[in-house]
């Protein structure tokens, strides 16, 4: 798994990539302020996925997106379980950007619809018709 940590405050990003074991494996960083940022960084890194949310949960400014979303993570996301094999048939032939694209747009796509009281979409609905993309 990968994550993308962006601060507010300096513009500084910090990628970070799991092994299948949880391990760290990559570290990339960009925009950092100077020298000292960036060693900070380099030695405070969370070497266990575990720990990624923990590290970064407490500052405001910081924000974490999970990069590389897998359909399992996508599945256990969205609020309608039906349609399991089209769902998934759908998300497999979708490109790496609107399979992310769909997957950061879930939470906000379950307060649209809730506040509007209409029914979710099938999974394989809500991603061939690329519902993100609504201004709604």
């Amino acid at each position: 798994m990968r994550y993308l940590i962006r601060s507010k405050r300096t513009g500084t990003e910090l990628t970070l990539g799991y092994d299948a074991r949880g391990l760290l494996c990559e570290l990339l960083i960009e925009n950092a302020a100077d020298a000292k940022g960036v060693e900070w960084l380099r030695t405070h890194a969370p070497v266990q996925e575990a720990d990624v949310l923990a590290a970064f949960s407490g500052i405001p400014e910081v924000t974490v997106r999970t990069l590389g979303v897998d359909f399992a993570q996508f599945w256990r996301a969205y609020p309608r379980k039906e349609g399991k094999k089209e769902a998934e048939r759908v998300w497999n032939a979708a490109t790496m950007a609107k399979r992310q694209l769909a997957y950061d747009h879930i939470q906000r796509y379950r307060d649209i619809t809730n506040a509007n009281g209409v029914a979710y979409l099938y999974p394989a609905t809500y991603l061939r018709a690329e519902r993100w993309l609504d201004n709604v």
